[in-house]
């Protein structure tokens, strides 16, 4: 197994921007649509588990196709596993 993709945490440049152009709630779909590829992982990441921008890429990236990997430190109702 190879792991060649980056954190989104990774472009802080593109994140900032987003969200100061945008909103947070977006920033993590937008970056899946602009790197990910078929047969990635996408994995969520959520202190709270209630974190909308985590949730809503965790909707598109099912949408998307993408094997998916929640580690809430609790899990809500609203994952969409």
């Amino acid at each position: 197994m190879r792991i060649d993709r980056d954190s989104s945490f990774a472009h802080e440049a593109l994140t900032t921007a987003y969200i100061n152009d945008v909103d947070g709630l977006g920033v993590f779909v937008q970056q899946l649509f602009g790197y990910g590829q078929e047969g990635d992982v996408f994995l969520g990441i959520s202190t709270s588990g209630n974190s909308k921008n985590i949730m809503s890429a965790t909707v598109v990236a099912r949408a998307m196709g993408k094997k998916l990997l929640a580690l809430p430190a609790v899990m809500a109702a609203n994952w969409h596993l």
